[in-house]
């Protein structure tokens, strides 16, 4: 049958459909998968035999969810489970969170200036800890072959902005691996570009400034952390920003929601459409 279904469509697949729309595709039980519902599987652009595959694919698809459904519905019911119930409490919360983002969406001052967030930020630190140490830095590596590896070290460790362009230019032009994290990044991954030794503690490393070294069997690695926070400390604000931002987005969420619930509630009670009956009696 399906074969004769995929045929059909290939020709005017979905003119032909709509043509024998009560004809039944599968069955499970009391369940009828109907060919009008199969109008919206686009097969304009598929061979014959994919066309096939298709169609059996989204029929033993069916099939299978009617089964699980209908299996769910004697077990569930069989343990006790009120699935009227459930299903009332998920159209419920269903609804409702739908109104909710719909109010959201028509209510909510979204503008959020750097100003608002840095004050946020200032006022709760203490609710932003590091749970990891986070550093920049740069990490130059250096094959031992090459022969002057010390002048590297030299011009990295200057302040003078010739000299880090001449540092650059160098690691450049003798093609030296230069990584620079010039924002935050976890130290243990910090260190994952250097021949660490797996569970060992580094945070001897965390100086800002000075060049410190590293080597295996073919490089040198030289190391310098421009700045750190350790584990425990407060998250810097600009790592901080999408965090607190989110922040002020739920909240001013939640008083948007707040605010017509009350509203609701209040014309509610204007109209005396609310009755309340608490038998304290009981």
């Amino acid at each position: 049958m399906l074969c004769g279904m995929a045929l059909a469509m290939i020709g005017c697949r979905d003119s032909l459909i709509r043509r024998n729309e009560g004809q039944i595709v599968a069955k499970v039980g009391d369940a009828v998968l109907m060919r009008s519902d199969l109008v919206g599987i686009d097969m304009t652009e598929v061979s014959a035999e994919d066309s096939l595959k298709l169609l059996e694919a989204y029929v033993n698809s069916w099939i299978r969810k009617q089964l699980k459904l209908q299996e769910a519905e004697k077990v569930l019911e069989k343990s006790g489970y009120d699935i009227e119930a459930m299903v009332a409490d998920y159209r419920m919360s269903l609804m409702i969170n739908q109104l909710d983002q719909y109010f959201v969406e028509r209510r909510l001052d979204t503008l959020l200036t750097d100003e608002s967030i840095e004050t946020y930020y200032e006022r709760h630190k203490s609710e932003f800890p590091l749970e990891r140490a986070i550093v920049k830095g740069r990490i130059v590596q250096v094959p031992n072959s090459y022969r002057q590896p010390l002048r590297i070290k030299e011009l990295m460790a200057s302040q003078r902005s010739d000299r880090q362009k001449d540092f650059v230019d160098i690691c450049e032009k003798n093609r030296l691996k230069l990584t620079e994290f010039d924002y935050w990044i976890d130290y243990g991954e910090f260190l994952s570009c250097l021949p660490v030794v797996r569970d060992k503690d580094y945070d001897e490393m965390l100086v800002v400034g000075k060049i410190q070294e590293m080597s295996d069997a073919e490089n040198r690695y030289f190391i310098q952390i421009n700045d750190f926070r350790r584990r425990g400390d407060t998250v810097p604000l600009e790592k901080a920003k999408d965090m607190v931002r989110q922040i002020i987005y739920n909240r001013r969420s939640r008083e948007v929601i707040k605010n017509y619930e009350d509203s609701l509630y209040k014309a509610a009670e204007n109209a005396g459409s609310i009755t309340i009956n608490i038998n304290n009696n009981q």
